[in-house]
């Protein structure tokens, strides 16, 4: 029982291979004018789903706008406590400086 082992020769390879490269091509080719209104209809078919991740964010700023305002808000009329250190070191270098006089 000997077998025989039959390698391909490389004419043959090559043969093959063309064959399956000139049949991708001629699918691509009766394709190709498919493709652009395959990729419109998709994302035309896409816009509900980006409708809520778009609403996601315009929801928070929503929220988080009044936020903002009030902090901005109060950070303006409340002295900051660098403000009060300041004033009060002014006053009394100020106090100081006028009383020892006498």
């Amino acid at each position: 029982m000997a077998s025989s082992s039959h390698s391909p020769s490389t004419g043959d390879l090559l043969d093959g291979t063309l064959a399956a490269a000139a049949g991708v091509g001629i699918l691509l080719m009766t394709l190709f004018p498919l493709a652009i209104p395959l990729l419109a209809l998709t994302a035309i078919a896409l816009i509900p789903l980006l409708v809520p991740l778009l609403l996601v964010p315009l929801a928070g700023g929503l929220v988080a706008a009044p936020v903002l305002l009030l902090r901005r808000l109060f950070r303006r009329a409340a002295p900051s406590p660098g403000d009060r250190r300041n004033n009060m070191a002014t006053t009394a270098v100020s106090e100081g400086a006028g009383g020892g006089s006498m």
